[in-house]
C-alpha cells in the first residue's frame, strides 16, 4: 500500500479532510480536556509517522509516539518539548508502552528535518517507510 493512500485512510477515520499545518493551533485531549497547543508545522510529518509505526491517536498511542520521535531526536525546540511532556506522561499513564516505544526508537530515524521530499515520501509503499526508518542498513526513500 502507499503511504499516500495509507495516510487518506489514517485521516479519514480521524475525520480529518486536509493537513494540519495550516492550523495555527492543534488541540490535544487528556480525557475530558482539550488543550491547545501551538501548531510546530510539523504535523505532516508527526501524522505519518502514526501511520508508517503503527502507533494509535489515543492518549497512550501519543505518548507511545512521543518516545519514538524523542528517541530519534526531533529537530525543532517546540516538538522536543511536546515529546519529552508526552513521555513524562507516559511514563506515568503506560509506562511498558513508553519505555517500549523508547527502545524501539534506538538507532531509528525520524522524519523531521529528513531533507526528504513530502510528496515523494507520499509516493513509497508504507513497508519502504517503515523499512526506512526503523533501520539505519535500508535504501535511501527514492525521490519520486
Amino acid at each position: 500500500m502507499k503511504v499516500r493512500d495509507a495516510l487518506d485512510a489514517f485521516r479519514t477515520a480521524r475525520g480529518q479532510t486536509e493537513p494540519r499545518n495550516r492550523e495555527r493551533l492543534f488541540w490535544v485531549r487528556i480525557g475530558p480536556l482539550s488543550i491547545p497547543i501551538p501548531n510546530p508545522g510539523q504535523l505532516h510529518w508527526h501524522d505519518l509517522h502514526h501511520v508508517a509505526l503503527g502507533y494509535g491517536t489515543d492518549l497512550t498511542g501519543e505518548m507511545e509516539i512521543s518516545a519514538f520521535e524523542l528517541r530519534t531526536t526531533p529537530r525543532t525546540g517546540i516538538v522536543f518539548l511536546l515529546c519529552v511532556a508526552g513521555v513524562a506522561a507516559g511514563l506515568v499513564w503506560a509506562p511498558r508502552r513508553t519505555l517500549a516505544a523508547w527502545r524501539r526508537g534506538a538507532g531509528c530515524r525520524n522524519l523531521y528535518g529528513c531533507g526528504l521530499d513530502y510528496d515523494a515520501v507520499l509516493a513509497q509503499t508504507i513497508d519502504e517507510l517503515k523499512a526506512w526508518m526503523l533501520d539505519p542498513g535500508a535504501p535511501s526513500l527514492q525521490r519520486r
